[in-house]
């Protein structure tokens, strides 16, 4: 090839090359107009979803990070973060069934099922988290949420009545069942001092109770009329206590714990005690004890000191006018008393007979009667306002008859005898 062919040739390339690259800017034109309207079209479809009040935030999550997505050149680019009002996800017939949005309070969740039905609900009010549920006829069953005093939740049946609900109080927790009718049937709570349980009625009156006292716990039933009629507690002792009251609330009858074993109590419609069983004051033996409208004891029976049983009589102020006490290997005593507590009457047995005493009033012996020395006659001694032996009348050794005499003094003995 000569030099002129190689010149024509190297023009034909240039031309060429210089055709290739103006075709060249033409598609680099055409696809930045295109690359332009993409965006600008992709700007517009985001433009209507773009929430611009909150500033951006990283997720603590990308679906690009989830090692099941797909990576690869092929991969779909996944956006981190998407902003909108609201967002609804539809089933495969086009039915609503979930939806993300806000309140005023906060985000809320929506679910639906495939019929339609709003069946639950997670989203915010002024205190925190709030959670509800639905049946299907859109009864609210079940509710969940914050509240002032910290949580609460509650269970309702199918026609929309409160069955259950716990909730937190200042002092502590409370629980309540409720009935058919929507009223409260048992109450639980706790305060300061425990725990509480309360029953109630159709109508909400409190039926039955047990909650903590000072000294223990406590138990109560009450009265259609909120009465407490039946009631045990705990005395200032630590002991038992039990109580039985009339429709007025008034007690009827007590027992309890008392220092030396068990007492009860009977009680008239006054409120006055007219009955009392148990332990004496200061033995562990028993004690029964009657007590007229007025409260004074009019009867008593309970061990004396020695053991043994004794009976006391009252009068109507209550003063001891009759006693009966048993004697340790002697028997039995009986003293009359006069309403100042001067004894005046006396018999009682002895180991080898009876005896008989008569008392004046200033509580001298002015008679006595019993046996004589031997165990086996009879004896008897007049005295007089001094307590001086004046007379004396028995019998002797042989059975016979025998008389003596004192002056006022006790002096100055004068003895009869029967004649042989």
């Amino acid at each position: 090839m000569n030099h002129h062919d190689q010149n024509e040739l190297l023009a034909q390339l240039d031309s060429r090359i210089g055709l290739l690259e103006k075709e060249a800017a033409q598609w680099r034109r055409k696809t930045t107009q295109y690359r332009l309207l993409a965006g600008i079209t992709t700007l517009l479809l985001i433009g209507a979803l773009v929430i611009t009040a909150p500033p951006p935030f990283s997720p603590p999550h990308s679906f690009a990070d989830d090692s099941t997505v797909e990576k690869g050149e092929n991969a779909p680019e996944i956006a981190d973060v998407i902003r909108a009002h609201r967002l609804e996800i539809v089933g495969t017939d086009g039915t609503l069934v979930l939806s993300a949005s806000g309140n005023p309070s906060g985000g809320q969740l929506d679910v639906w099922n495939a019929q339609g039905h709003n069946l639950m609900r997670l989203g915010a009010n002024q205190h925190g988290g709030d959670i509800a549920l639905w049946n299907t006829q859109g009864m609210n069953i079940f509710g969940a949420f914050a509240s002032e005093a910290g949580g609460e939740t509650a269970v309702w049946n199918a026609q929309g009545k409160r069955c259950f609900r716990a909730y937190s109080e200042s002092e502590g927790g409370r629980l309540t069942v409720h009935a058919a009718n929507n009223q409260p049937a048992i109450t639980a709570q706790g305060n300061p001092r425990g725990g509480s349980l309360q029953i109630m009625s159709e109508n909400g009156q409190t039926m039955a109770s047990i909650e903590p006292a000072e000294t223990g716990g406590s138990f109560s039933l009450n009265n259609s009329h909120g009465k407490p009629v039946i009631m045990a507690d705990i005395d200032q002792a630590g002991g038992g206590l039990f109580m039985v009251a009339d429709v007025g609330g008034n007690p009827q009858f007590i027992s309890g714990v008392g220092s030396q074993g068990a007492i009860s109590q009977w009680f008239n419609q006054q409120g006055t005690a007219v009955a009392t069983v148990g332990a004496s004051d200061d033995l562990a033996g028993g004690h029964l004890a009657l007590f007229n409208p007025e409260g004074h004891r009019v009867f008593g029976a309970s061990s004396s000191d020695d053991q043994g049983g004794r009976i006391d009589l009252g009068d109507e102020k209550g003063r001891g006018v009759f006693s009966v006490d048993a004697i340790p290997e002697r028997g039995s005593a009986l003293a009359l008393l006069n309403p100042a507590g001067q004894k005046l009457f006396f018999i009682g047995t002895m180991k080898d007979g009876g005896l008989l005493n008569v008392m004046n009033r200033v509580g001298n012996p002015v008679f006595i009667a019993g046996f004589n020395q031997d165990g086996l006659g009879g004896a008897m001694s007049l005295r007089n306002s001094r307590g001086l032996q004046i007379l004396q009348a028995g019998t002797d050794e042989n059975d016979a008859g025998t008389l003596r005499l004192w002056n006022s003094a006790g002096l100055r003995e004068r003895s009869f005898h029967p004649l042989p």
